[in-house]
């Protein structure tokens, strides 16, 4: 997937997200390569028409011009400006790059998952599946990644769904067969209302 192609993956995906935003809510574009910059300099604002058109005018102007993938800094700055006490924020990560430093992010995303959830998406041929899915692991949010010539809506709506939704986090599986039995997948995700996880145990070869 070429550059152009890429960019143009990505507004393609933040028009979705900028149309099925509620009414009422706050939000902000965060770009991100070698810096970062933030359209608003509130970490969130309300939206509504002026500041939709505003940030409709950043997407349609979005070029592939920020250098490599440097996401420590843009996430310090989150941390810098955390929600209300009370509130939680949801932060749709879109990326197709790989960073150096995975474990430090992480760290500071784990740091932040009290109140604030990361929904990652993975675009095109080559996104880094630790950074998509450790992003998303750390802060009980959801990943999901997008191949080329994929059609964006149907991912970004399921995501954004999600994320107005509660969900349970730390979820645990007594069994109570006598024996030892691993779960499948090892580590359980959140669980969204109004979704269904399905989990095997596993057991050595000998009858319970």
């Amino acid at each position: 997937m070429g550059g152009e192609n890429k960019i143009s993956y990505v507004r393609e995906a933040m028009v979705v997200f900028l149309r099925s935003l509620p009414i009422d809510c706050h939000f902000n574009i965060i770009r991100f390569g070698s810096n970062y910059e933030s359209l608003f300099e509130e970490s969130t604002v309300i939206y509504n028409e002026e500041n939709v058109k505003k940030a409709e005018q950043l997407i349609e102007k979005m070029e592939a011009n920020m250098g490599g993938t440097e996401l420590l800094q843009p996430l310090k700055w989150l941390a810098q400006n955390a929600p209300g006490q009370g509130r939680g924020r949801q932060i749709f990560l879109l990326t197709d790059g790989e960073i150096s430093n995975v474990s430090e992010v992480l760290d500071l995303c784990r740091s932040m998952a009290s109140n604030t959830r990361i929904f990652s998406f993975g675009l095109g041929r080559s996104p880094s599946h630790s950074l998509i899915k450790g992003l998303a692991r750390a802060t009980n949010g959801q990943f999901v990644f997008i191949p080329p010539n994929t059609n964006v809506d149907e991912p970004v709506c399921e995501q954004l769904s999600r994320a107005l939704r509660p969900c349970i986090t730390n979820v645990h599986i007594k069994w109570n067969l006598g024996v030892e039995v691993r779960n499948a997948p090892r580590r359980l995700p959140p669980i969204y209302f109004n979704e269904r996880l399905i989990v095997y145990g596993l057991v050595e070869d000998k009858t319970i």
